[in-house]
Formats: C-alpha cells, structure tokens, sequence
C-alpha cells in the first residue's frame, strides 16, 4: 500500500469516527430540540403527546455521516496536499570522477575573488 493511502487511512478513519459520535450527539440533541417545540400546539394551551418526528430520525443518521464523510474527505485532502507540498526534488545523476576538477591545481571561485579584493592589494 502507499504510504499516502497508509497516511489517509491512519489519520482519516479515526477522524471520521469521533465526527460520526459528535455528529450523533448533535443529532440527538437537535432531536431534542425538535420535540420540545412540537408544533401542533392548540389556542387552549393543551399540548398533543409529543411522537416520534420523521426529521429527527432522520437526523439521527444524516448528521453523523455527513460528518464523518466530509472529516474523511478533508484529511484526505490535507493528506493529498501536504504529499505534493513535501515531494523530494528529482536526484540529479552522480558525477564520475573525470567529471571533477582536482582541487590542487583548480583555485575555488571564492578563493580567487579573495585574491583580488582590495584587502589583499
């Protein structure tokens, strides 16, 4: 497997499940929320017998999912950049030793310029 796929699935999944439990967490308390504030209220005040509401079963699995699907994809996406953002230059191919000056009889760049600085004059 490579190792960016390794790194995704390392970080991604983990990420992915405490999003899944903090979105169920939300779900339920928005669930909550939703039967608190029934809206069939009558003029006299009386309050129906709050029931299961459709909205909130079906937040119930719509918010953790999308949770954890959109934390998934953001690590993975992280993951994809920092990969491209940490690539290695291309190696440059090794130089033969016939390649290489000697460096007793060819003076460095830098040693030649000291040479004819005007400190040295």
């Amino acid at each position: 497997m490579p190792l960016i796929l390794k790194r995704i699935m390392l970080n991604g999944l983990p990420a992915a499940a405490i999003l899944a439990v903090i979105g169920y967490g939300y779900a339920e308390l928005a669930g909550v929320f939703l039967l608190a504030n029934p809206t069939g209220r009558t003029f006299d005040g009386n309050i129906p017998a709050p029931a299961e509401d459709p909205v909130a079963a079906d937040l119930k699995y719509r918010i953790p999912a999308m949770m954890a699907l959109w934390g998934f994809a953001f690590i993975a996406a992280g993951e994809g950049v920092m990969a491209i953002w940490r690539r290695r230059p291309l190696a440059l191919p090794a130089k033969s030793a016939q390649d290489k000056p000697n460096a007793d009889t060819t003076p460095s760049p830098s040693a030649a310029s000291a040479e004819n600085s005007p400190v040295f004059q």
